[in-house]
C-alpha cells in the first residue's frame, strides 16, 4: 500500500498522513505465520541444496524438554564442500512424543531423513551429549544407526564442552558456593535491598556496579558470580553488617583462601570454555585447547607446591587483604583438588585420542613417517586401496611445491584432486567433524524464548519455522519470495 499510495494518493494535501497511517498498521496473525513459513521454507530449500553439492556433512545432536514437558531434539550440521569451505546450520528440531529412548530417537530420525531424502551417504560424524538413550551399546541411537544399512560408517564424539561441565562438577567447595549465593540472594532478593546496594556500590566507585545471581543451567556464570564477590567482599561486609546480619565465614580466613582457589580455578575453566565454544571451529583446535589445559593443571600444582601464586591471583589478592605470608595457609586440599582435575581429563576426551594422530598428519603431512601413516589413516577412513594411498602419500611428501606451502592454512585447498584422490577426500572428511553440541545449546537458548508459558500452544512446524528463521545464516531471497506471494495474491 506504501508503494501504490504514490499514484492513488498523489494529489491528496493529507498524503503524509495516510501514509503514515498505511505504515504504522499492524500484519495479521496470519500474515506474521504465512512470511515465516515460506521464508523457512527458502531457507531449508538452500540447506538442502547445499547438502546436495557438499562432500561430507557431521551430525550435533541434543535433547531438551521445553516448557510443555515435550522432549525436543535439535539436530546441527556441519557441511564441507570440495574447496574445504565449511558452513554450521540448524538443520531440524524433532519433537519426541512419549518415551525418549533410543529406539524412539532412532524411529524419529529415520523417518525424517528418508522424507526428506538426506544424503545419509555423506555422513562422517555425529556429537552428542553422551546420555543414555543415544550411546547404549545395544539400543542407543548411535549402536542403532550404525546397526542400519542405511547409514555409512561414521564416528561418533562426545561433547567437549559437556566433557569438560562434568571434569568441573569434580571440584566440591559446596561450603564456598554455598554461603555465596546465600549471601547474593539475600541482597538481591529485595528490590529495596537490591537498590540500596548498588547506590552503595555506585558511591564508594568500585570496578563492579552489582552482584550476578547464580543460574545452575549456566555453570560458566559460576566463575563470573565468584570473581565479583570477591572484588566486592568489603562493601558485602559493610551492607550485610548494616542490616544486622553477620556471616562468620567472611571472618575466617581459611574460608576466604578457599573461595580465592574456587575463583581462580573456576576462571581456568572458564578459560577452556570459551576457546572451545563457538561456531565453525577446527577439531584441531578445540583437541588442542583440552590438551594445553591437561599440561597447565601440571604446571598450577607445581607451583601451588612452591606456594607460588602468579597463576593464582585471587588467593594471592586474599592473602594481601589478610596481611598473611605463604606460610599461613596449607595448599594440601587445594592440590587433591587439582590432582582430582587431572585424572578426569585424563580418563575423558577418549574418543578424541585415537584422533589425534590423524589430525597431526593432515595439519603437518611432512613431519610424519609414512609407516605410521598408513596404519593410522587406512584404520581410521576404512581404507581398502591401501597401495593406492601408499603412492599418495610418497608423492605428496616429495612434493616440492606443497612442501613450500606446508604451513599454508588451506593447504590441503592446494593439493591437487586428480593426483591426490584419497588423502584430499580424508582432509575433507577431517574438516567435516565437530566436536561440541554448541550449536545445539544456543539453539534451545532461543527455543526457551519462542515457546514460552505466553506461548505453550505453538505447534511443531511452527517451532522448527521460528528456530530455522531465527538461526539459519542464509539470507532469504526476499525478491522471490516477494514475487510469488504477488502471483499467489493475483490468483
Amino acid at each position: 500500500m506504501l508503494e501504490a499510495s504514490d499514484s492513488l494518493f498523489e494529489e491528496f494535501k493529507n498524503k503524509k498522513e495516510i501514509d503514515s497511517a498505511i505504515n504504522t498498521l499492524q500484519l495479521s496473525a496470519q500474515t506474521v505465520t504465512r512470511r515465516i513459513e515460506v521464508i523457512a521454507e527458502n531457507l531449508e530449500a538452500e540447506l538442502a541444496n547445499d547438502m546436495e553439492n557438499c562432500i561430507f556433512f557431521s551430525l550435533q545432536m541434543d535433547e531438551s524438554t521445553d516448557v510443555t514437558n515435550i522432549s525436543q531434539l535439535a539436530i546441527c550440521v556441519k557441511i564441507v564442500f570440495s574447496d574445504f569451505t565449511t558452513k554450521e546450520e540448524f538443520l531440524k528440531a524433532l519433537s519426541l512424543k512419549g518415551s525418549t529412548t533410543g529406539e524412539d530417537i532412532f524411529s524419529t530420525f529415520k523417518k525424517y531423513i528418508t522424507d526428506v531424502k538426506l544424503p545419509e551417504q555423506k555422513l562422517s560424524s555425529i556429537t552428542t551429549n553422551r546420555a543414555p538413550a543415544m550411546t547404549g551399546k545395544k539400543k542407543g541411537f548411535i549402536a542403532l544407526c550404525r546397526q542400519d544399512s542405511l547409514f555409512p560408517k561414521f564416528i561418533s564424539y562426545h561433547c567437549l564442552i559437556h566433557q569438560e561441565m562434568l571434569c568441573a562438577k569434580t571440584i566440591d567447595f559446596q561450603h564456598v558456593f554455598t554461603i555465596v549465593t546465600k549471601i547474593i540472594n539475600s541482597i538481591r532478593s529485595g528490590a529495596m535491598q537490591h537498590r540500596l546496594f548498588k547506590l552503595l556500590l555506585e558511591d564508594e566507585d568500585v570496578q563492579f556496579t552489582d552482584l550476578l545471581l547464580h543460574t545452575e543451567v549456566r555453570w560458566l556464570s559460576r566463575g563470573k558470580i565468584l570473581e565479583r564477590f570477591i572484588r566486592l567482599l568489603p562493601q558485602i561486609k559493610e551492607f550485610i553488617a548494616s542490616r544486622g546480619e553477620f556471616y562468620e565465614q567472611l571472618e575466617n580466613k581459611d574460608w576466604l583462601i578457599d573461595l580465592g582457589f574456587l575463583t581462580d580455578i573456576t576462571a581456568k575453566l572458564n578459560e577452556l570454555n570459551l576457546k572451545i565454544q563457538g561456531e565453525n571451529q577446527h577439531i584441531a583446535d578445540m583437541i588442542s585447547a583440552v590438551n594445553a589445559f591437561k599440561r597447565k593443571l601440571v604446571l598450577l600444582k607445581s607451583h601451588l607446591l612452591k606456594k607460588s601464586l602468579s597463576h593464582f591471583p585471587n588467593i594471592k589478592y586474599t592473602v594481601e587483604s589478610l596481611n598473611l605470608n605463604n606460610e599461613n595457609f596449607t595448599v594440601t586440599s587445594y592440590l587433591e583438588i587439582i590432582d582430582k582435575l587431572i585424572e578426569e581429563f585424563s580418563s575423558r576426551f577418549e574418543d578424541f585420542a585415537a584422533l589425534e594422530p590423524v589430525l597431526r598428519f593432515f595439519i603437518n603431512t611432512f613431519n610424519v613417517t609414512e609407516d605410521d601413516v598408513l596404519e593410522i589413516v587406512s584404520v581410521y577412513f576404512e581404507l581398502h586401496n591401501i597401495e593406492d594411498l601408499e603412492l599418495e602419500i610418497i608423492n605428496l611428501q616429495s612434493d616440492v611445491i606443497l612442501k613450500a606451502h606446508s604451513n599454508d592454512k588451506m593447504f590441503w585447498n592446494l593439493v591437487d584432486e586428480n593426483k591426490y584422490p584419497i588423502l584430499r577426500k580424508c582432509a575433507l572428511k577431517m574438516y567435516s567433524y565437530c566436536a561440541t553440541t554448541y550449536n545445539c545449546e544456543s539453539l534451545f537458548s532461543n527455543m526457551k524464548y519462542l515457546k514460552s508459558k505466553y506461548r505453550t500452544k505453538i505447534n511443531d512446524s511452527h517451532l522448527d519455522n521460528c528456530l530455522r528463521t531465527g538461526n539459519s545464516k542464509y539470507i532469504p531471497n526476499y525478491k522471490k519470495l516477494a514475487e510469488n506471494m504477488d502471483t499467489q495474491v493475483s490468483h
